[in-house]
């Protein structure tokens, strides 16, 4: 049912619930005194307008509700199972529907960044920062500045990448991983080898899945070539799979010429 049809319906209904009552109320006969209290008739009828109307707009909003929140649950299974253009299209669907939701614009952000769509991923983690203070979302803005930071490390920005782990200081209530694969990709950048591969080969490391799951394995690869010279095989359709290189390659190029001389795993 179009949005326009349902208001009309809305407004139809509460005009004659309105009318009803106020039949109901003012054909009382009057007391036996001859004082009918008529400001109470008034407040009943009042009253039971108001409680008519919160509850239809509530109906109606939790209806509304209902579509956003099946598209948001699908997307974030088709997230987890590495389906991120899936989750890319069901959150932005769920997000034209719920525009004010911080959540949802940050899982766009998210879904973009395993997509190595690093431009638009920042454009948007900057935009559910904004909805984040309306809503106050305390632990967004630390989410936000670590996914920044590491956008930033990927395109050789290291000042920006430091600057914005700052602003995301510590969490106590979230724990993520991004922060160290963050700090691996600069000291990849700064020449820090040995250090890098230390962090690359964690047990934290591991823990990553996806894309950037795969980009720990590749920097592996890439920092053993840079030490020594030697080519290993990556597997260069998991780093992708439904992303184009395009921007990541531009991104990194030194990288991205690592990429194109190792052979597929």
């Amino acid at each position: 049912m179009k949005s326009s049809t349902k208001t009309i319906l809305l407004w139809v209904v509460l005009i004659v619930l309105f009318t009803a009552f106020y039949q109901l109320f003012s054909n009382n006969p009057p007391r036996p005194e001859g004082n009918q209290d008529s400001s109470n008739v008034s407040w009943w009828v009042v009253l039971m307008v108001i409680a008519i109307v919160g509850g239809l707009v509530g109906y109606s909003r939790f209806q509304a509700s209902r579509p956003w929140r099946k598209q948001y649950d699908a997307a974030m299974k088709a997230f987890g199972k590495g389906r991120f253009a899936e989750a890319l299209e069901l959150w932005t669907q769920s997000y034209e529907k719920t525009p004010w939701r911080p959540t949802v614009r940050f899982n766009i952000a998210s879904a973009r960044l395993n997509l190595w769509q690093l431009a638009r991923s920042r454009e948007d983690l900057m935009e559910s920062l904004k909805l984040g203070e309306k809503a106050q979302q305390a632990a967004l803005p630390y989410l936000v500045w670590v996914q920044v930071a590491f956008i930033d490390a990927l395109e050789g920005k290291l000042a920006d990448s430091r600057a914005a782990t700052d602003k995301a200081g510590t969490s106590k209530d979230v724990t993520l991983n991004v922060p160290i694969l963050t700090q691996a990709v600069l000291d990849v950048r700064e020449g820090r080898l040995e250090q890098a591969q230390r962090s690359l080969r964690s047990s934290e490391m591991r823990q990553i899945t996806g894309t950037l799951g795969e980009l720990v394995r590749v920097l592996d690869a890439f920092c053993t070539f840079l030490a020594t010279g030697e080519v290993r095989h990556v597997d260069k359709v998991a780093l992708f799979q439904e992303a184009a290189p395009d921007e990541l390659m531009r991104a990194w190029p030194e990288l991205g010429a690592f990429l194109s001389k190792a052979p597929q795993t």
